[in-house]
């Protein structure tokens, strides 16, 4: 594994124009599992097979600056902690971060390097993965059965029970049928990316809507302020549906900086389905989402998201 991980991080390098040579035999050293010359500079590689919020810690505590850890998968709070520590990453899911001063920085996307017998990418956080990750949060505490999630989100039983393997193969469900708790939320932090628009106005009541962002935050008690000019930010189910209301509502060019309100389509079509009646304007989204719009922000958003303790709710954060 260890010298997969390494070969991984030789071609990846090369392929963005660096020349990565083996600089210390790994039997010389058995603190680490490479060190790699790029350039003139000596890099420390350490290879893992997951790399979790508890194992960054570790190893933030026992790599130098400007190290690099190869794994097959890094939570995103897990990233954040070695970058705080001036630690890069490769993580094979796709994503390349390396700091080696003076000269050389790169954070980017790179070609994932793990894909399954049938040759797909090793990401199983699509929309109907997203949908099943989403059920398994919203009910933390309780197993539940391959049919029952199959009902719950309409994706098959076959895909459901593929996705579940695939997700304790990632150590983001446990054996149970339960999720790891904060693991598989902050894996779907990763993939949650909604794309907001700009809307000229602000739609009336509807149904088919959700009230989403800050101010879903706010009617779900998190604690932070927001001005009374904040836009709206309202879900709608799918593409069709953002279409409509982006040619009822077209933006206005000289309002882009203050936007009247805004819309995304749901990253997940069974998470919008979970709204919650909030005796507003619109239905408000659930709080497993709410919690997913506010970890984007890793700022103001992560603050409140810590500081947020809502009463009849296991944390799943």
């Amino acid at each position: 594994m260890e010298d997969e991980g390494v070969k991984d991080l030789v071609r990846v390098l090369d392929g963005l124009g660096l020349v990565a040579t083996e600089a210390l035999a790994m039997t010389e050293d058995r603190s680490v599992d490479a060190v790699l010359r790029v350039g003139n500079r000596r890099l420390l590689v350490e290879v893992k097979r997951d790399v979790r919020d508890i194992d960054a810690q570790h190893l933030a505590g026992r790599l130098p600056e400007h190290s690099l850890v190869v794994a097959d998968r890094l939570s995103p709070r897990a990233r954040a902690l070695l970058e705080e520590h001036r630690i890069g990453w490769l993580d094979r899911r796709g994503h390349l971060r390396l700091v080696l001063p003076p000269g050389i920085f790169i954070d980017r996307d790179i070609d994932p390097l793990i894909v399954d017998a049938r040759g797909r990418s090793a990401n199983p956080f699509t929309t109907v993965g997203l949908g099943v990750a989403i059920a398994l949060l919203l009910d933390p505490t309780e197993p539940v059965g391959v049919r029952d999630i199959s009902r719950r989100t309409g994706a098959s039983v076959g895909r459901v029970s593929e996705l579940l393997r695939e997700l304790r193969a990632l150590g983001l469900v446990n054996r149970d049928v339960t999720p790891a708790i904060p693991e598989l939320f902050e894996a779907v932090v990763g993939a949650w990316d909604p794309q907001w628009v700009t809307l000229g106005g602000t739609p009336p009541p509807d149904p088919a809507l959700r009230l989403g962002g800050l101010h879903a935050a706010i009617w779900h008690g998190v604690p932070m302020a927001l001005s009374a000019s904040w836009p709206p930010e309202l879900y709608v189910r799918d593409e069709f549906a953002l279409r409509r209301l982006v040619r009822s509502y077209p933006p206005d060019l000289e309002r882009t900086i203050s936007p009247v309100a805004k819309a995304a389509v749901c990253p997940s079509p069974y998470g919008f389905d979970q709204a919650r009646d909030g005796n507003l304007e619109f239905p408000v989204v659930n709080h497993v989402i709410v919690a997913l719009d506010l970890a984007l922000d890793r700022g103001r958003g992560r603050e409140a998201l810590e500081q947020w303790h809502p009463e009849g709710v296991v944390r799943v954060w």
